[in-house]
């Protein structure tokens, strides 16, 4: 089991969710962390709900959005990324956006769990929002950001080479077009996060 390490002092910094969503969410949920290797590359996996082995709600769009927003570079080859994030839910029978249950983990490239979190309704009474759950989740991997050299060196993780960066963040770029053609993306958020991936790749 992990032991929580999380500071509960931080000021609220969430603009998907209300304060008092916020600090409900923080006391009715179960949520632990190691710390977590700054500016990573990380591999969205599955999100499963019943009887769909496929993201129908599109909470994992949200994670990797709320990744982006803080410095991490998803990456489509699972071979290369630092952590993996999976995670099972469960929806509203009817209103398939409000996510009634989940269980989610992210794990480094070792297979050791670094953040675990879950909720259920029938325990907290708490009904989630793909988006919110986007926010949260970006909430709890803030506060567990740890220093780059430290994390790698503890934890044997090896680093990537300039050439396989300067591809991760040209296959970021191409995803985050794909999130401003969905709109789950602003064009300034864009031009935001396109800007910093252009230094890596042109080595800036």
């Amino acid at each position: 089991m992990l032991v929580p390490v999380l500071s509960l002092g931080q000021p609220f910094d969430s603009s998907g969710l209300s304060k008092k969503k916020f600090e409900k969410v923080k006391s009715k949920t179960t949520y632990s962390s190691k710390k977590i290797v700054d500016k990573s590359s990380v591999f969205i996996g599955e999100f499963r709900t019943k009887n769909r082995p496929f993201d129908k709600s599109n909470i994992s769009s949200h994670i990797k959005k709320n990744l982006i927003d803080i410095n991490f570079i998803p990456t489509t080859n699972i071979e290369n990324a630092d952590y993996v994030v999976e995670a099972n839910y469960v929806t509203d029978a009817i209103a398939k956006k409000q996510i009634l249950g989940l269980w989610l983990s992210m794990n480094d490239s070792n297979g050791n769990t670094v953040l675990s979190w879950q909720f259920e309704r029938k325990a907290g009474g708490i009904i989630l929002k793909p988006d919110e759950i986007g926010e949260f989740f970006k909430y709890i991997v803030k506060q567990n950001i740890g220093d780059e050299k430290s994390s790698f060196e503890s934890n044997n993780t090896k680093n990537k080479t300039s050439e396989s960066s300067k591809n991760i963040a040209i296959e970021e770029l191409k995803k985050l077009k794909e999130l401003l053609d969905l709109e789950l993306i602003t064009q300034d958020e864009f031009d935001l996060k396109s800007k910093k991936l252009k230094k890596i790749i042109l080595d800036q």
